[in-house]
């Protein structure tokens, strides 16, 4: 791999319980997670990246077993130890999903920045604005599976907990300075109950594709069954799906379906190497169109007109509030949390709590709100 001089990396289990410690000892220390989900179909953490005291490991989960992070699980859960994270509802769905990871006291200096009512809430803006510190971000998307892993891309890694103590400092002396400490630590607090669910499988996914809706009757069957058949290929590779073919290339082969192979060679756009290898399979599921049938969605109920309007007074309440504040408004109060309140009119508090989630919800926008109810 080569080195970076301040950094270590990690693939040894024998290293890991003294880093751990001495993380530990620390009692900061900042965290993040790099996965290989673009460049795979079932998506897995490839690295933990830990920054503290000025020191940077790199953890490569490829090479270390669950067993062998059994340290690092210590750490995590060790509710002395402060853990600063960017945006942590991903990392931690991650580490959870692979791990078993739960992690308890965390700060979270992107919350931090949406409390504040930041415009931009990336790692990159807040560094730039904050520290006059410029992150190259070249290695967004980059195959974190690689070993041995590009020095470019150590360096990248790096940077996402390098800099996050300091970032932490100045975001919270600045909440202090507004006095919205409390609603940061709530958010924070609320991040430790995230928990990773799987994706429901949707059948009617192709359905997504930029000019699906326009196909009807077998035009529509072959799309779905060659969207099935590439899914397949793709979890049997562990490869994302417009690696085995494009979309566009799906909805093209499911107007226009070649019969044979002469017909198969001449699709526009369809690379040779998907002819030589898949040729015969994706004439196969095109001779099999599929019977599409539309159910009911189980996404979100039509509200009665009563509820609607007050739904959008609401709605309109909320705005108002949020601009007062200088927050964004679906992060002083989401959909669902509205909906909540217009289905259930709460009086109490914990019914408040119980609708809006937040009990910084609930100071700023109760008055505002219980107005609205009392008008209807």
């Amino acid at each position: 791999m080569g080195e970076v001089t301040d950094v270590v990396w990690v693939d040894r289990p024998a290293v890991v319980p003294e880093l751990c410690n001495e993380a530990e000892k620390a009692g900061v220390v900042a965290v993040d997670t790099e996965a290989d989900s673009f460049h795979s179909y079932f998506p897995k953490v490839c690295l933990i990246q830990l920054s503290f005291d000025g020191r940077h490991a790199l953890l490569d989960t490829l090479c270390l077993a669950s067993e062998d992070l059994a340290p690092l699980r210590r750490l995590l859960q060790n509710p002395q130890v402060l853990k600063i994270f960017h945006g942590a509802d991903y990392d931690l769905r991650m580490l959870q999903k692979d791990f078993g990871f739960s992690v308890r006291h965390i700060a979270d200096t992107q919350a931090a920045a949406q409390v504040l009512g930041e415009k931009q809430t990336s790692l990159a803006a807040l560094l730039a604005r904050e520290l006059g510190v410029n992150l190259d971000k070249t290695h967004q998307r980059a195959d974190w599976a690689l070993r041995p892993l590009p020095l470019a891309m150590v360096e990248y890694a790096t940077n996402d907990t390098r800099h996050l103590e300091q970032l932490h400092r100045r975001l919270m002396a600045r909440l202090h300075e507004v006095g919205r400490v409390d609603w940061w630590l709530e958010e924070c607090k609320a991040l430790e109950s995230v928990t990773y669910q799987a994706p429901e499988p949707d059948p009617l996914a192709f359905r997504r594709i930029k000019g699906a809706r326009e196909l009807k009757g077998e035009s529509l069957g072959r799309l779905a069954s060659l969207w099935r058949w590439r899914e397949e290929v793709a979890q049997r590779l562990d490869v994302p799906p417009f690696r085995v073919l494009s979309a566009e290339i799906l909805l093209r082969l499911a107007k226009q379906a070649p019969s044979n192979w002469a017909e198969l060679a001449t699709t526009a756009g369809l690379p040779r190497k998907v002819i030589r290898r898949w040729g015969q399979e994706l004439l196969s599921a095109l001779q099999r169109p599929e019977e599409v049938q539309f159910l009911p969605s189980p996404g979100r109920s039509k509200l009665d007109p009563n509820t609607a309007r007050l739904l959008q007074k609401l709605r309109a309440a909320r705005d108002a509030e949020a601009a007062r504040l200088g927050l964004d408004p679906g992060f002083v109060a989401p959909r669902n949390t509205l909906e909540a309140v217009a289905n259930l009119r709460p009086q109490e508090e914990e019914q408040w709590f119980f609708c809006l989630k937040r009990r910084w919800r609930v100071s700023v926008l109760r008055q505002a709100f219980e107005q609205v109810l009392a008008e209807v």
